[in-house]
């Protein structure tokens, strides 16, 4: 054992931190166990936001409206939060906090085309404070429930013999149609 030793003590910082400021203290104790007296210091934390929930509906359908609830804290006060949906719907949404605070519920509606490519919704939702550090993003992805598509078909009741046939049909899908099959059999 030294009579003397130095150090370098590493204490990670968790990234979602409640206040601003963080008290530290060091002592020793010595063989005999006598203890030194505590030196103390004050550290000033400076960290982003932390976006702690994310409430969602857990399916979304084509031609809906989807509302997405976002609590978010920070040391400081959050001015924005931002959404971005990818996959099934493609959107950059900023939303101003008013007034700016440190603990934000905000609600988030945006909508869903009627028609979609992909068969998924993807949010990410991060918070922005006062001095514009932002929060890492907070993920989620939402399944889409299409229904498969329909069609319809007016066939009149009567044809004759080395005619043309005329049906009129309608097709409909919340995914675009890749084809459209007629079939004709039997006479």
């Amino acid at each position: 054992p030294a009579a003397s030793i130095s150090e370098v003590v590493n204490i990670t910082i968790p990234h979602a931190v409640t206040d601003t400021l963080i008290f530290v203290q060091a002592s020793v104790v010595d063989e005999a166990g006598d203890r030194s007296g505590a030196r103390e210091g004050t550290v000033v934390v400076f960290g982003p936001p932390t976006v702690s929930n994310v409430l969602a509906p857990p399916i979304v359908q084509p031609g809906s409206l989807v509302s997405v609830r976002v609590t978010a804290f920070g040391a400081r006060n959050i001015t924005q939060i931002d959404l971005v949906v990818a996959g099934a719907v493609s959107k950059d949404t900023p939303v101003a906090v008013f007034p700016p605070r440190t603990s934000v519920t905000q609600d988030i509606v945006f909508s869903v085309p009627a028609t979609v490519q992909d068969t998924v919704v993807q949010l990410a939702l991060s918070a922005r404070d006062e001095l514009g550090a932002t929060s890492p993003s907070k993920s989620m992805l939402l399944p889409m429930v299409i229904a498969p598509p329909t069609v319809q078909a007016i066939v009149p009741p009567t044809v004759q013999a080395g005619k043309v046939l005329s049906m009129a049909v309608s097709a409909r899908s919340a995914r675009p149609i890749a084809e459209l099959r007629n079939q004709v059999r039997g006479a």
